[in-house]
């Protein structure tokens, strides 16, 4: 399967164009899904600092879960978001 990411001009197209049938067939001929197409993905301003954060306290505690890790982020005053990276980056 083809890596999905949007394709600046396929995204210009579809803003321009008025039919499905052609984003169809444009997403078709690159082989990646219409969605990939719709929403483009943005991180936190902040990423870089929580993922900091989040490797540290897996370090210390190196046993504590996702859930556990973002129980001390929260309790030391950090967001974590469901969109956030907790559960991403906490391995053990």
């Amino acid at each position: 399967m083809a890596p999905r990411f949007a394709v600046p001009a396929l995204s210009r197209c579809e803003r321009s164009c008025t039919s499905p049938s052609v984003v169809r067939r444009a997403c078709a001929a690159l082989g990646q899904h219409r969605s990939t197409q719709r929403k483009v993905a943005r991180g936190r301003d902040d990423e870089r600092r929580l993922t900091g954060d989040i490797i540290e306290l897996a370090r210390q505690y190196g046993r504590y879960g996702y859930r556990k890790v973002a129980a001390l982020l929260r309790r030391a005053g950090q967001s974590t978001t469901s969109g956030s990276s907790v559960s991403g980056n906490v391995r053990g």
